[in-house]
């Protein structure tokens, strides 16, 4: 799907571990600053959508109105800044709100979480607000050598995580499954947010952010 022209530059990042979400947000951070300095930037990460709430999962005490109550706080920061910028003299403008959230909804669907009635709900909240969808994909071949990869940079919790799974083919093939729920979760929400998919072999960062630049700057 093509972004409509003159939007905000403001994306929600989706993909499974080792895709290349940080790595993206950390290219699209670089961009904003140098084309739009003085724009007001929100950049929400993963420690503030799905990993705020470990300590529930972990505790067996994760419920979906958690979730959805987390959700919506995220949500509704949002929609101040939207709601702000658009009584302004400058509503003509949506450059002046920019940023991203790194995992959202699509992953809380993937992990059975959350219901597609929510997901829905959700993706119409982040649409009005102009916000777009990326989807990352590591081309099943790189799964195992992907996921793997991320052991260097993260910490030993991480790595115990992995191989609780089982074998090396075991997290592959768990992963690999994970990728595919997530695509087909983000083929249905697509019908209610913008959505573009990223195939993240080259892992040419700059590129990859300067295309999603591109396209919503020129439609």
């Amino acid at each position: 799907m093509i972004f409509a022209n003159g939007v905000k530059m403001f994306f929600i990042i989706e993909g499974v571990s080792g895709a290349g979400k940080s790595c993206l947000l950390n290219a699209l951070q670089k961009l904003f600053v140098t084309h739009y300095p003085k724009a007001t930037k929100l950049f929400i990460s993963e420690h503030f959508t799905q990993r705020s709430l470990e300590h529930l999962r972990d505790g067996k005490n994760l419920s979906s109105s958690a979730i959805e109550e987390s959700l919506d706080a995220t949500l509704s920061v949002l929609e101040g800044f939207d709601q702000r910028l658009n009584q302004s003299k400058f509503a003509h403008n949506p450059m002046l709100l920019q940023g991203s959230i790194e995992r959202f909804h699509l992953t809380y669907l993937t992990e059975g979480w959350i219901d597609l009635k929510l997901g829905k709900k959700t993706a119409t909240r982040l649409s009005k607000l102009q916000c777009q969808q990326i989807v990352l994909k590591i081309p099943p071949s790189l799964i195992e050598e992907r996921i793997f990869s991320t052991v260097k940079y993260r910490n030993v919790e991480w790595e115990k995580y992995l191989f609780s799974l089982g074998s090396k083919k075991e997290v592959t093939i768990h992963f690999s499954k994970w990728q595919e729920r997530l695509h087909a979760y983000a083929q249905v929400i697509e019908k209610f947010i913008p959505t573009l998919y990223l195939d993240t072999k080259e892992q040419n960062w700059d590129t990859l952010a300067k295309t999603l630049y591109d396209l919503t700057t020129n439609g």
